[in-house]
């Protein structure tokens, strides 16, 4: 049977979500998702708000938070209690399967976190932007700094038991990968790899000793010593590895850019194209409740659902989207820059094969929007434009990785864009 991929429409239609300025979907990736069940899942990644089903995808709840920041990652130690964590330094806490959430302080504003992770109801840990690590022993009252020795960015922690944890993260600007490993519960946290130049972006476990670490040029990694080596797993395709999960130590998959979804039997030895390029858009995370049911979720609003084991990646109930609508010649939409690496001014060029909408935006390695270049009607032919390496405000990014992301009607292009200081 031909596999195919759909695209899961929330809130009426894909175009009212990007169009409608109101919308929870604008310039949004849905990034994490905590499973319960083949029912019950809680997606993050919009701003102020989180998505919750109870029937497997049928319908969804659009649950309010006390704050407009956006949520990155969540994680729950019970059915009921459960941690988010996002920008502005938010931490959230709910006790009641997410109905109701509280912010639990004010203190980090200044802090982007990416992850959170709690081995029960009172010992977690949150990580984020320039090497910061926070861990509580209070349910997340009182949270108090640990060093990490590092000063990148940490992007996905994960802890194997209640001593035992891996954080991993890196940038390019300092052509860093790094991975941390703890064995006394945070105290100390020591840098067990520096052999890769690029950022590592997931870190998953199966048991104590066996686990996997994926990131930027389509980097794979596989531990069976808790850690203490790692070996290099290849893969058919060269994109940012973006999340990795396994259901047992034989069953796992990978997600990332180009819309990838690459998958194995056979505990990494081989990884196979699961789905590529057959959508516009970045998948940032993939989970299964069991062997049949998973969920991948992206960038602007995407969510996919298998029941099969991945052999079908479908739609419910909701008016399916193609990238390439009928009019649009996708192949011709070309789309590149140069210089890349550059400092600090890049030129953007593309070609229309007819006149069309077109949007030209860059987006950060999370999907926010840093600066839109273009927004109008342009005539076919070729077209430049530069960026100067600031944001829609004026002020100066900092240096890392980036992506255009061209749209021409439905039709979508992203390349990226590497920013050296």
């Amino acid at each position: 049977m031909r596999k195919f991929l759909s695209i899961i429409l929330i809130a009426g239609s894909f175009l009212y979500a990007r169009e409608n300025k109101n919308s929870p979907f604008n310039d949004n990736s849905l990034s994490d998702i905590q499973i319960f069940n083949k029912d019950s899942v809680i997606i993050a990644g919009m701003q102020g708000k989180l998505l919750k089903t109870l029937n497997g995808g049928d319908d969804w709840i659009f649950q309010d938070l006390p704050t407009e920041s956006r949520i990155n990652k969540i994680h729950f130690t019970t059915s009921r209690i459960g941690w988010g964590v996002g920008e502005d330094g938010t931490i959230i806490k709910t006790v009641d399967f997410g109905d109701t959430w509280t912010v639990l302080n004010f203190e980090f504003n200044d802090i982007y976190f990416q992850s959170v992770w709690f081995n029960d109801d009172q010992n977690g840990w949150v990580i984020g932007q320039s090497g910061k690590i926070y861990k509580t022993s209070d349910g997340g009252d009182l949270w108090c700094a640990q060093e990490s020795g590092v000063f990148d960015h940490l992007y996905s922690v994960f802890f194997i038991n209640e001593s035992t944890g891996f954080i991993v993260g890196g940038s390019w600007s300092s052509k860093s990968g790094i991975i941390l490993k703890t064995t006394d519960g945070g105290k100390n946290w020591i840098n067990i790899f520096d052999d890769w130049k690029a950022p590592f972006c997931d870190v998953f476990f199966i048991n104590d000793s066996v686990g996997w670490v994926v990131g930027d040029e389509s980097i794979i990694m596989k531990t069976e010593d808790g850690g203490n080596s790692w070996k290099k797993q290849e893969s058919k395709v060269w994109e940012i590895f973006l999340s990795v999960y396994f259901l047992n130590e034989r069953d796992g998959w990978i997600v990332g850019s180009g819309g990838l979804v690459l998958e194995t039997k056979n505990s990494g030895l081989d990884w196979g194209i699961n789905s590529y390029r057959t959508t516009c858009e970045q998948f940032d995370c993939i989970r299964f409740s069991d062997n049949k049911n998973g969920w991948i979720v992206g960038t602007n609003g995407i969510i996919l659902k298998t029941d099969n084991g991945g052999k079908e990646w479908l739609a419910q109930n909701t008016e399916s989207k193609v990238c390439d609508p009928p009019g649009i010649d996708v192949a011709r939409c070309t789309l590149l820059n140069y210089p890349n690496p550059f400092n600090p001014v890049t030129t953007i060029r593309f070609d229309l094969p007819k006149e069309a909408a077109v949007s030209l935006k860059v987006v950060d390695i999370l999907g926010r929007r840093v600066r839109l270049l273009v927004e109008n009607t342009m005539n076919g032919g070729e077209h430049a434009v530069v960026w100067d390496g600031r944001s829609d405000d004026g002020t100066e990014v900092a240096a890392g990785i980036y992506f255009a992301r061209l749209r021409v009607g439905e039709a979508a292009r992203t390349i990226k864009l590497v920013l050296v200081r």
